[in-house]
C-alpha cells in the first residue's frame, strides 16, 4: 500500500512538501500501516515507553517523562490529524528530558483507504543540539483513520488496564481515586466520534 499510492493522488495544497512526499513514497524505508505495531511499557519511576515497532525496521522509542507529560499534546495531535482539511500539516515535539522527539504528519491525499498521511518520527541527539539533527528517522504512509485508531485505542486501553501502575509510578496521577481526572488527559470524544463516523462511511 505504501508504494502503490500514485503521485497524482497527492494533495495539491502542499506543493512545498511535494518533493519530501515523493521521496517518501518511493523509499524502501517508508512503512505502511500493515508494518506497524504500537506497544507500551511502564510507567516505572516516572518513565513511560512508547514503541513504534516496524516489521523489517528498527523500533522507534519515545521515552516519555512525567516531568513533561505528553498525553494532552498527543491527543491534540491526533485530533488535528483527523481534521486534515483544517490542519493539513502538524508537528509535535515531546521533551524526553535528555533529548526531544518529533512526530509530524502531512495530509497527502486520498487512496482506496480514505485520507492518507505521511507520518515522520525523529529524535535529536541531545537537548543542547536542538531539534532537527536526527539520530533516528522513521517515515510511514498510512490511512489516517487506521493510524489514529490504532494509536489512540491501544494507548487508552493500556492505561485503563494498568491504572494501578500509573497510580504508583506517574506523578500526574498519584491518587488512585482520581483516575477519571487522569484518563481525561487521554480520552477524546472528538476522536471517538470521528472514528465512529469513518467506520460507518468506509465500513472499516
Amino acid at each position: 500500500m505504501k508504494t502503490e499510492m500514485k503521485l497524482d493522488n497527492i494533495c495539491n495544497c502542499l506543493p512545498e512538501r511535494r518533493k519530501v512526499i515523493e521521496k517518501a513514497l518511493s523509499s524502501d524505508k517508508c512503512f505502511g500501516i500493515e508494518d506497524l505495531a504500537i506497544e507500551f511499557l511502564g510507567p516505572e519511576f516516572g518513565w513511560f515507553e512508547i514503541y513504534f515497532k516496524l516489521s523489517g525496521g528498527k523500533p522507534f522509542l519515545i521515552e516519555a517523562s512525567d516531568v513533561y507529560p505528553p498525553f494532552p499534546a498527543l491527543k491534540k495531535w491526533l485530533e488535528d490529524m483527523l481534521d486534515y482539511v483544517s490542519f493539513s500539516s502538524e508537528s509535535l515535539c515531546i521533551n524526553c528530558e535528555r533529548y526531544n522527539v518529533v512526530l509530524s504528519y502531512d495530509y497527502i491525499g486520498w487512496d482506496d483507504f480514505g485520507p492518507m498521511a505521511l507520518i515522520q518520527l525523529g529524535d535529536d541527539i541531545s537537548e543542547e543540539d536542538g531539534v532537527g539533527d536526527y539520530e533516528q528517522f522513521v517515515q510511514m504512509v498510512v490511512p489516517i483513520y487506521s493510524f489514529v485508531s490504532k494509536f489512540y485505542y491501544s494507548l487508552k486501553d493500556y492505561i485503563n488496564a494498568n491504572r494501578r501502575v500509573f497510580c504508583r509510578n506517574w506523578s500526574q496521577y498519584s491518587d488512585c481515586s482520581d483516575f477519571r481526572k487522569f484518563i481525561r488527559l487521554v480520552e477524546s470524544k472528538t476522536i471517538e466520534q470521528k472514528l465512529e463516523d469513518a467506520k460507518k462511511r468506509f465500513g472499516k
